[in-house]
């Protein structure tokens, strides 16, 4: 009977695998990719730099949940993501060409790799576009009298601006 630690270790190999193919596909497609797929990391994963760097982020991280792919935003390559996670289905993509039936067996993998690479496009540009209107609605607040809306890190920074003098009392 196979130990907990010898199952959990053969899922760490399998992603790291999938991870690695998938960082290749994405390289491929023209993106700068950061690979942390050593067994030294519990959770292995791929950072996918922003090609366009027009957002407050500089990426996503692939990584591997249960038995999908997904990535999430991160602001560095090396800190811990943060918002929603956004699922790459590759098996599913595959799928949806295979039953089309429109495409050889051989043109479907390529198809595949076009898919990703579109996806994360998609999300650079359409994550820099939301971040652009979010920034012009916060201009037109000021603008109307409204005053700005002050987003707080949520990772904690510099506090002292808060205080407003009690240090005097």
């Amino acid at each position: 009977m196979r130990s907990f630690r010898d199952f959990y270790e053969n899922k760490v190999r399998l992603a790291i695998k999938q991870l690695n193919i998938v960082a290749q596909v994405v390289e491929k497609a023209g993106f700068k990719v950061d690979h942390y797929l050593d067994e030294q990391f519990t959770d292995p994963y791929v950072y996918v730099h922003n090609p366009n760097k027009n957002t407050s982020f500089e990426g996503v991280r692939l990584y591997r949940i249960g038995d999908k792919l997904a990535y999430r935003v991160q602001r560095e390559n090396k800190t811990h993501p943060y918002g929603n996670a956004y699922s790459l289905d590759v098996e599913l993509m595959f799928d949806d060409l295979m039953e089309e039936g429109k495409h050889k067996p051989e043109q479907i993998g390529h198809k595949v790799m076009e898919m990703v690479a579109k996806e994360l496009r998609a999300f650079f540009e359409e994550s820099a576009e939301a971040e652009k209107e979010s920034n012009a609605k916060e201009i037109g607040a000021e603008e109307n009298g409204l005053g700005a809306v002050h987003v707080r890190n949520p990772q904690g920074g510099d506090y002292s601006s808060m205080t407003n003098g009690l240090d005097k009392l």
